[in-house]
């Protein structure tokens, strides 16, 4: 009786140790709307059946990847939903395939919250059917427009761990089928060159709780995805300074960062990044509860200047894939020190003070 005791006790603390959402555990406790989750622009587009893809893996290889957001365009084809880019000839799929995908991996995969945007162009009723032939009604969730968002983990104890939008305001009356005009604004998605991208908003109301941040490059001609400048796009780096930049000029977190092409690059790192911080405090640059970084961004060195006297703690400073790079106990007669950066290679770094376990963000640039 004593040892079935200890093992029940022992699972459940492991539960409550280990337990990830989404693969996180500091997932778990953040909002829906909180979030971050790495999208993939034209999901279903990808190479081989489908010509001129932004993709390279079906939806089904995405979601054991780590893709979270699936942008999916379909279309009435005789009766049957079917998702394709543009135009037919250049390949097609019945949408049904996709969702038994969708409905495979919610069943296989427990704690696991998963987003779709329809760009769609079938009626509500024939999406209402296909999700019920699919049997994928119980996982969906229903969001009240003007109440606040769940929790991950709510919904993974809910079970409630689909949620679906549409652009198409006319037909989304089933009330899991969410306008995505009402929920979320965006930035442009009309991209031909880096250069153009920006923080502006296009569709979508600003005080909107979700933000959509389209980072992918197309052909300006045909507006077929470009493998060569994901590369570039979708370097983490590169990646993480747009997220901070609009977080900073917008106050959004990206809960949808829209890729084409998503494993070149590392956009995974870059929502990992966001969904392991305090997001509230990744766009300190002056002062912040106590502290003070200068220059931030720095080169060769930042000085860090404590305002008030502080218990003892100990200083963390990792890069964006997590790895620790400084940590040092600080005290109470330590008002200010330097920490030399000029080895370190440009980019965002974290530095998290333990004492009161704060996350703020130190860029380098050299």
């Amino acid at each position: 009786m004593k040892k079935a005791y200890f093992i029940l006790l022992f699972c459940f603390i492991t539960h409550h140790l280990f337990t990830q959402c989404n693969g996180l555990t500091s997932l778990c406790n953040k909002k829906y709307n909180e979030s971050v989750f790495v999208t993939t622009h034209n999901a279903f587009n990808y190479d081989g059946p489908f010509s001129l893809p932004n993709q390279f893996f079906p939806i089904s290889q995405q979601l054991q990847d780590g893709v979270r957001g699936l942008m999916i365009d379909v279309y009435d084809v005789n009766g049957i939903p079917t998702v394709y880019h543009g135009y037919s000839f250049l390949g097609t799929q019945p949408l049904s395939l996709i969702l038994n995908d969708i409905k495979s991996f919610l069943d296989n995969n427990p704690n696991e919250v998963i987003s779709i945007i329809f760009e769609s162009y079938i009626s509500g009723t024939m999406m209402e059917t296909a999700f019920s032939e699919a049997q994928l009604l119980p996982y969906l969730h229903t969001q009240p427009l003007n109440q606040n968002w769940p929790t991950l983990q709510e919904m993974i104890n809910d079970n409630k761990r689909l949620v679906v939008f549409t652009d198409d305001t006319d037909n989304a009356t089933a009330s899991w089928y969410h306008d995505i005009w009402d929920y979320a604004v965006e930035t442009e998605f009309s991209i031909s060159n880096r250069t153009e991208f920006t923080c502006e908003f296009n569709r979508g109301d600003s005080l909107n709780d979700l933000f959509i941040l389209n980072h992918f490059i197309t052909n300006p001609n045909f507006g077929t995805g470009l493998p060569d400048s994901a590369v570039l796009t979708n370097e983490s780096g590169y990646l993480m300074n747009r997220t901070i930049d609009c977080y900073q000029s917008k106050g959004k977190i990206p809960n949808f960062l829209t890729v084409d092409f998503y494993d070149k690059g590392n956009p995974f790192e870059v929502a990992n990044a966001w969904n392991s911080s305090n997001t509230t405090d990744l766009s300190n640059t002056e002062k912040k509860n106590e502290m003070i970084f200068s220059p931030n961004p720095c080169d060769s060195y930042v000085s860090i200047h404590f305002t008030e006297k502080k218990r003892e703690t100990t200083l963390e400073i990792s890069d964006i894939a997590g790895k620790i790079l400084y940590r040092e106990p600080l005290f109470p007669d330590t008002p200010q020190f330097q920490i030399e950066t000029q080895k370190w290679p440009s980019g965002v770094y974290f530095i998290r003070d333990t004492y009161s376990n704060q996350v703020f963000r130190l860029m380098v640039k050299h």
